[in-house]
């Protein structure tokens, strides 16, 4: 039998050491010399038929007839329409008590969802979700604290909805921490279940506090950072984002060290980098343009992986067979009026802008 190398292998070679890492397969594998020449010449009666079925087993070897690309179109068909699982981004509330000038949410027409929608959206979530394999509650906002009462609404009445089936909830925040209290905290994790939490750093003290420009929250950055600590302390999965742009990108790097150093080695901590796009509020000499991304993705990646936040599976990301969320038939965003979007982004009340 003939075989091929996959197309999707990436090499890199020094003087005696090879790594090849195949984009599609996640595959990454450290060759010696003589092992690369094997894979380069796999097909030379030499090459022992064990070595091959391994870098089969990897996806760095293909049989001569196999046609990658048409796998990847089916995985890419394959997770799009699978209706195995459902996402539910939920705005508890458009209101938010930060005001970060880069907020795509800005001009939104300011809703709190009251108890009527809540239970509205209950019906609508056990309805839909019966014969699913798994939910995801993603809690959103504005600032999804300000209205908790829904969250624990909806979180009770579809854990009873959905009692005697086989589906499995899951539960996620998106939030700037600000409100949390010790009692919610506990609230968060017994009640409704949350195992995952997103917060939102600007850089470090002066920096995070100017671009927050938060009302009524003094000291915002110590007590975020102390809300931090205390969510990690009961195990919960904590998901640093840092919104970077040309004026915050050197704080930025000062910040992770400090992270690291403040927290220490956590499996629940994940710190990562996303640049700001947004041109309607964000300064123009700001802006990171599309052909600078790369170049400040590496800073901000080499400063990550210096304090550990990154190893080379996290640098190597998965393949992703779907762009985003909103493309999944069981994926959708409640507005906190009770509407439904496939997508956070595409909820402006056109009203606003006349």
């Amino acid at each position: 039998m003939k075989y091929k190398l996959s197309q999707y292998n990436i090499y890199k070679t020094n003087d005696d050491k090879a790594i090849v890492f195949n984009t599609l397969s996640g595959a990454m594998v450290l060759l010696d010399n003589l092992e690369y020449n094997e894979l380069l010449h796999l097909n030379d009666s030499e090459t022992e038929k064990a070595i091959i079925k391994k870098w089969l087993r990897l996806g760095l070897v293909i049989e001569d007839s196999f046609d990658e690309t048409e796998l990847l179109n089916y995985c890419r068909f394959r997770d799009t329409f699978t209706k195995n699982n459902a996402i539910y981004r939920i705005l508890t509330t458009t209101s938010c008590n930060a005001r970060c000038f880069y907020c795509y949410e800005e001009n939104y027409e300011r809703k709190t969802m009251d108890i009527e929608t809540a239970e509205a959206v209950s019906r609508f979530i056990v309805n839909n979700s019966r014969n699913l394999h798994s939910i995801t509650l993603n809690w959103f906002g504005g600032e999804p604290l300000l209205n908790p009462k829904v969250i624990t609404l909806i979180t009770n009445d579809v854990t009873e909805g959905l009692k005697g089936s086989k589906t499995k909830i899951n539960a996620s925040l998106i939030t700037n921490a600000s409100l949390f209290s010790d009692d919610l905290i506990e609230i968060a994790k017994k009640q409704w279940h949350i195992t995952n939490v997103q917060i939102t750093f600007d850089g470090l003290k002066e920096e995070h506090e100017k671009r927050k420009n938060y009302i009524n929250f003094p000291q915002s950055y110590e007590k975020t950072l102390d809300v931090v600590g205390k969510l990690l302390s009961k195990e919960i999965n904590v998901s640093i984002r840092l919104n970077y742009d040309k004026n915050n990108v050197e704080d930025i790097q000062k910040l992770i060290p400090f992270i690291r150093k403040r927290f220490g080695e956590n499996t629940h901590l994940h710190c990562y980098a996303y640049p700001l796009f947004n041109r309607e509020n964000n300064p123009i000499d700001a802006l990171i343009k599309k052909d600078e991304v790369a170049y400040y993705d590496g800073v901000i990646t080499h400063s990550l992986m210096e304090s550990g936040f990154y190893n080379p599976q996290h640098v190597l990301k998965s393949r992703r067979t779907t762009g985003c969320f909103a493309v999944l038939p069981n994926s959708f965003v409640i507005h906190a009026n009770g509407d439904l979007y496939k997508c956070s982004m595409n909820m402006k009340d056109e009203s606003s802008n006349d």
